[in-house]
């Protein structure tokens, strides 16, 4: 007896950048945090994966350079004008 052939259901891909709040580094406060300070601690860390040096930065200066009081003034520097 043949087998019925199953239904393969569609994969949805996701575009991660739709969905990533890009930090606006001229904002940091270099006074209160340089990620020069820690930039060959990270470059090491990471060995040649630029991706995560780049994430890794973006997410000290988010934390410690003091640009942002919360994760809603980040959205809303992102998506003003989107409703």
């Amino acid at each position: 007896m043949a087998r019925k052939a199953k239904r393969q259901k569609a994969i949805k891909r996701l575009n991660l950048s739709d969905h990533t709040l890009g930090i606006n580094i001229r904002r940091c406060n270099y006074n209160k945090f340089n990620f020069s300070d820690i930039e060959d601690y990270v470059s090491e860390l990471v060995e040649s994966r630029d991706y995560q040096y780049d994430a890794i930065k973006q997410v000290m200066i988010y934390l410690w350079g003091c640009s942002y009081k919360n994760i809603t003034e980040l959205g809303k520097e992102n998506y003003k004008g989107v409703k």
